[in-house]
């Protein structure tokens, strides 16, 4: 009975050692795989002439008059003497056209950066401002600008009775931005608020121009009035002294 489960405890152990053998050897495997599709690997250019291109990214492919050429890196050593314009393309980046000059007698290289598409997210408290993306209209917050060129943008956001945001945001290739305000009150100081203009029947007038009207009637009222007790205090006058004569 002994020998049995002595038996039995063995193979198990044996049993348990294969198959931790086994899962070792598959991860080690898939980590040796993607190491190795990490690693990029120039061409031998050892006594070759042309154009070595290479890329900042892999899988870019090379096109010449929408004919395939090969994907970055490799060596161009097929055409004639002379300057050619390039097609450079990879799903889900900005194409881009190289031109170089190409020798038989000589090996140069040309590196190509393809850029991938940028955006930004517009979030403001209160919502529903207007966006202006480089002075044109682009939305209403939040909203989310998309694709855009990696490159520099002059953003404003405005609201009604809100203080205008003005700046200005630099995209690097693949960014994704956010810009997230809260909007703040307009401050109207009374030299602000008389200067503020207000539109009446399409016509603009100033507070100010409001207010020096009405002391300008007020005047000319009082005026009337001193003309008037003046001229019916001359004439009471007159008429007390023709009464004395």
């Amino acid at each position: 009975m002994k020998k049995s489960f002595l038996l039995m405890f063995f193979c198990f152990l044996v049993s348990f050692a294969k198959e931790s053998a086994v899962h070792t050897e598959t991860d080690e495997a898939l980590f040796v795989s993607v190491e190795t599709e990490k690693v990029k690997v120039l061409p031998d250019t050892a006594g070759k002439k042309g154009i070595l291109f290479t890329a900042n990214t892999d899988s870019v492919e090379i096109l010449l008059d929408s004919t395939f050429l090969g994907v970055a890196p490799f060596v161009l050593d097929t055409l004639q003497d002379g300057t050619y314009s390039f097609l450079a393309r990879k799903k889900g980046f900005y194409q881009k056209k190289i031109t170089a000059s190409y020798r038989k007698d000589t090996l140069f290289s040309v590196n190509v950066e393809l850029r991938e598409p940028s955006s930004i997210s517009i979030i403001t408290k209160p919502d529903s401002a207007l966006v202006l993306i480089n002075r044109k209209k682009a939305g209403s917050s939040p909203f989310t600008a998309s694709p855009l060129k990696p490159d520099e943008y002059n953003v404003m956001i405005l609201k009604d009775g809100y203080e205008l945001i003005d700046t200005t945001i630099n995209l690097e290739s693949g960014q994704s931005d956010t810009i997230s305000v809260e909007l703040v009150l307009e401050n109207l100081t009374p030299s602000k608020s008389a200067n503020k203009k207000s539109t009446v029947f399409g016509k603009s007038k100033t507070k100010d121009g409001e207010e020096s009207d009405d002391l300008e009637k007020k005047k000319k009222k009082a005026d009337r009035i001193g003309i008037i007790v003046f001229l019916s205090v001359m004439l009471l006058l007159l008429g007390v002294q023709e009464y004395n004569r």
